[in-house]
């Protein structure tokens, strides 16, 4: 079951198309694989709507709307919330409703031609339906990196999908490698990590062996599990023990506000905390991994770009694109890593995507 305030995205593109797919394809109460206006309509009518947060704007530019705001507020910023008059939607407000409907759905279309067989959802007249035109495999990466985004929303308590994130962002990073590349978990408490070295002290060691490198500050390196800020690590030695190989860093987040995206982002700097213990002086490559899709236009970010400057960046879009390098070679180990997490997903929290349950759901009537 989800748990979706649809008022939390009205004037939000980006957030309402992904409310909208996940309502096809992971809300079992949701009845069917289409959405329409209609059941936009009742589930609005369903929730609560706080009238003084402006998303109800005369301004129907999509381009200027920012999508993910920071609406999960902790510490001392929820003493700075001020009251608001909250009321159900009703009337004329549903009729200023549609043009933010209509928006997302254009979006949606939008996604369909930028990622082709890998997006199982296409609009039909006014209306979206799950309609995919490709095997299982090929889509269900899609869905999974959805719920990642929204992972707040589903309350079938399973395994952390943070975590899962990480495991399929490392078979991405693959893609972006040499074949011959090593590609590892750096986070803690992964099985990479362990086979590294548990703590801080016995890991950062071994890595700096990988790297033709040595330690600094030797002492002063924790007994702990600490990973610095990177949770990849990808170095490709070219079968060589001399001067500095290809290295490669990833940090990888769920967060969805992009605030946080521009803070995460400087993460797998080496001249950050790792860098006081281990010399590396050469160039490397910063790639920061998000499961959303931050893009009302196939060219632009929906975000503003300096959150995102500065590192490679992998979205829902690229990593998809990323793991079908994998798919297209289905007898390599990273194709059956990425079968595995995203079938588990869906055994654990995708009954309606289920093999042999698609059918049991019900298409529009033509």
């Amino acid at each position: 079951m989800l748990e979706i305030n649809w008022s939390d995205a009205m004037g939000n593109p980006v957030v309402l198309a992904d409310y909208i797919e996940m309502a096809i394809s992971l809300d079992e109460e949701h009845p069917g694989l289409e959405f329409t206006y209609a059941n936009f309509v009742d589930y609005l009518q369903d929730v609560p709507f706080s009238r003084n947060n402006e998303r109800f704007s005369d301004d129907d530019d999509v381009d200027e709307v920012q999508p993910y705001d920071e609406r999960f507020l902790e510490g001392d910023d929820v003493d700075e919330v001020q009251p608001y008059d909250e009321g159900f939607l009703e009337g004329d407000d549903m009729d200023e409703a549609q043009p933010y409907f209509e928006d997302a759905v254009a979006l949606i279309d939008r996604r369909r031609q930028w990622l082709g067989d890998l997006y199982p959802f296409s609009v039909q007249g006014s209306d979206v339906i799950l309609s995919a035109q490709s095997e299982r495999t090929i889509w269900t990466p899609y869905v999974f990196l959805l719920a990642c985004s929204h992972h707040r929303l589903i309350t079938r308590k399973s395994p952390r999908l943070e975590t899962e994130f990480e495991k399929i962002c490392k078979e991405a990073m693959k893609s972006l490698c040499n074949a011959g590349a090593n590609v590892f978990l750096f986070s803690r408490n992964s099985a990479d990590r362990t086979d590294l070295g548990g703590s801080a002290h016995e890991a950062v060691r071994n890595l700096a062996s990988m790297l033709n490198t040595v330690v600094l500050n030797e002492n002063e390196l924790p007994k702990t599990q600490r990973e610095f800020g990177i949770d990849i690590i990808a170095i490709d030695r070219v079968e060589d023990g001399l001067g500095y190989p290809l290295l490669m860093t990833a940090q990888c987040t769920v967060a969805d506000n992009p605030e946080v995206w521009g803070r995460k982002k400087t993460e797998p700097q080496l001249r950050g905390s790792l860098g006081h213990f281990l010399h590396y002086d050469a160039p490397y490559i910063e790639v920061f991994f998000i499961p959303h899709l931050p893009r009302s236009k196939a060219h632009s970010w929906s975000v503003p770009p300096y959150l995102l400057n500065g590192c490679i960046v992998c979205d829902r879009y690229r990593i998809c694109k990323l793991l079908q390098r994998h798919q297209e070679a289905p007898d390599s180990w990273a194709a059956q890593s990425i079968e595995k997490i995203v079938g588990d997903f869906i055994d654990r929290d995708g009954d309606k995507i289920a093999e042999g349950n698609l059918d049991s759901f019900s298409y529009l009537e033509e």
